[in-house]
């Protein structure tokens, strides 16, 4: 693996990170890189979850769908005001940047995808979350935050 030089804080954070979720969250991929880079970008939704929601860390962890067929959305979290935090969270390793277009562009579809409740297109992480989000937005309340939470500069 070749070693980027990163920024101190994006080495700060990753320390951080490690120390709140390296037990609870696994990283996927075809190799180390990949591996390391997608449990970075699970574990800093569930870090951001925990810090504007005050979720716990079992909630922020539970809240991620990411993986195949999650239409650019990384974590689904519902939160006791009635507030659906839709995430999508992007670990730059370099600390320069900023989530590629196409990717952004995938997250903005699927929230339109999701607030239009349209959860076949979704995987099976999220069909398990359908009855709270429906209970959720029947209540007439319902608020939604789209965030894109990235390591980046730009």
């Amino acid at each position: 693996m070749v070693e980027v030089s990163r920024p101190h804080e994006l080495i700060q954070l990753c320390e951080l990170l490690d120390q709140r979720f390296q037990t609870h969250i696994t990283g996927t991929g075809n190799d180390d890189t990949a591996r390391q880079r997608n449990y970075y970008s699970k574990a800093l939704a569930a870090y951001y979850l925990t810090q504007a929601t005050n979720a716990s860390i079992e909630e922020a962890v539970a809240a991620s769908i990411d993986g195949g067929d999650d239409h650019g959305i990384d974590s689904v979290f519902i939160d006791p005001t009635e507030t659906i935090w839709l995430i999508q969270s992007k670990y730059i390793d370099s600390g320069k940047g900023e989530p590629a277009l196409g990717d952004v562009n995938k997250f903005e579809s699927g929230v339109r995808d999701l607030l239009n409740q349209q959860y076949s297109r979704f995987n099976q992480t999220l069909q398990h979350k359908i009855p709270a989000l429906n209970t959720t937005f029947d209540t007439g309340i319902a608020k939604v935050k789209a965030v894109l939470v990235y390591t980046g500069n730009a």
